[in-house]
């Protein structure tokens, strides 16, 4: 098993010799006064987005409208969810949701989804514990925001996520690479920074709600301390530091 203490400490070092660079065209978040990228730049600079280009090449003239409505749905659904968790009921939204029956549907499809999840982790005996929501996180490589820190507690025994939710076909790699990017910086926080409001995180989730078939969802976690899942995290830990590495390098460059 990993020792967190010993994990945490090797692996916020392992940036410490990582050459910072500064960017005017970083404008969401800052560190300390200074701008600092977005987890989802460093993302899409450095992982393969050619299949993207061929969709979009496929989707023609549609591509923007394809992508603008994703996005409201995406937005829409993470509304819906949030306000679930926080106040323990759903939310309606204003006409520019409900003209678009497509729209208006495919929310509920993955809001179905999200309820589903929930009621089956009530059916489980499992209690929900929600530390934070849009939990804002910064750090000196990067910014971001988590969805969700969540406990599930079961028989006396909590384990906390950091939780992210998701409207798209399937799960990719990236979504485990942003949500440990998100650890990260809220450890570096925790144990660089002090920030004793930051409980310990014993792993990642990822919770996708289809918004094409009412009511499906596929729930996907990664515990640091379980030895199943030691691979897994050493994998996310060595290639989230080798893509800030390379992010940073190739910014020098261009």
């Amino acid at each position: 098993m990993i020792n967190p203490i010993y994990f945490y400490d090797f692996e916020l070092n392992m940036l410490n010799d990582i050459e910072l660079t500064e960017s005017n065209m970083w404008k969401t978040y800052t560190f300390n006064g200074k701008p600092i990228p977005r987890v989802s730049e460093i993302l899409e600079v450095t992982t393969d987005s050619s299949h993207l280009i061929g969709w979009a090449a496929a989707m023609g003239s549609n591509y923007k409208s394809i992508k603008d409505t994703a996005l409201t749905i995406g937005t829409a659904v993470h509304e819906k969810i949030e306000n679930f968790l926080l106040y323990g009921k759903g939310i309606r939204f204003s006409d520019e949701y409900q003209d678009s029956y497509k729209i208006a549907r495919k929310i509920e499809n993955s809001f179905s989804g999200f309820m589903n999840w929930y009621n089956y982790m009530r059916d489980k005996n499992i209690n929900l514990h929600i530390y934070a929501i849009e939990k804002e996180i910064t750090c000196p490589w990067f910014g971001g925001t988590a969805d969700c820190i969540i406990g599930l507690e079961q028989n006396g025994v909590e384990t906390v996520y950091v939780l992210d939710f998701k409207t798209s076909k399937i799960i990719s790699a990236n979504y485990y690479l942003q949500t440990y990017a998100y650890y990260w910086g809220l450890m570096y926080n925790k144990y660089c920074m002090g920030d004793n409001s930051i409980p310990d995180i014993n792993g990642l989730a990822i919770l996708r709600v289809d918004k094409d078939v009412k009511g499906k969802f596929d729930f996907k976690t990664i515990e640091f301390n379980n030895p199943q899942c030691r691979n897994d995290t050493e994998n996310l830990h060595h290639t989230f530091k080798a893509m800030i590495d390379w992010f940073y390098s190739y910014k020098r460059i261009i």
